[in-house]
């Protein structure tokens, strides 16, 4: 399995950083004293001040928990508004029903008459 898709990425990244560190045409070696600065520099900086002001994300603070309780509460009472309509049953029907075919009567046609000569003026 020398192919790339069927690995998992980590193991593609070590295998792509093994093959540039094995090529010597890709870059000198960095003095070590170089890398030593570098990353005392890093661990010296101290953070940015961008970071440092923000106050963390998940800080309960009063207006958070007011406004916690204010939707919980409001969960609450839209759920029991809920199971009230679906438990209500109606006295009756909303709108009034017209006549079904159970209660429409039927008066008997009238006698048939005679049909009628033909029409003749004097």
């Amino acid at each position: 399995m020398h192919g790339g898709e069927a690995q998992p990425p980590e193991e593609r990244v070590r295998r792509a950083l093994a093959q540039l560190a094995a090529d010597p045409a890709s870059a000198t070696d960095v003095p070590v004293a170089v890398t030593a600065r570098i990353g005392a520099a890093l661990r010296a900086a101290s953070p940015p001040a961008a970071h440092a002001a923000r106050p963390p994300v998940f800080v309960m603070t009063r207006p958070r928990l007011v406004a916690l309780i204010v939707g919980i509460a409001a969960a609450a009472i839209g759920l029991a508004i809920a199971v009230a309509a679906l438990l209500h049953d109606p006295a009756g029907p909303r709108f009034p029903q017209g006549p079904t075919a159970e209660r429409i009567t039927v008066t008997a046609p009238p006698p048939a008459r005679d049909t009628p000569g033909a029409v003749t003026r004097r």
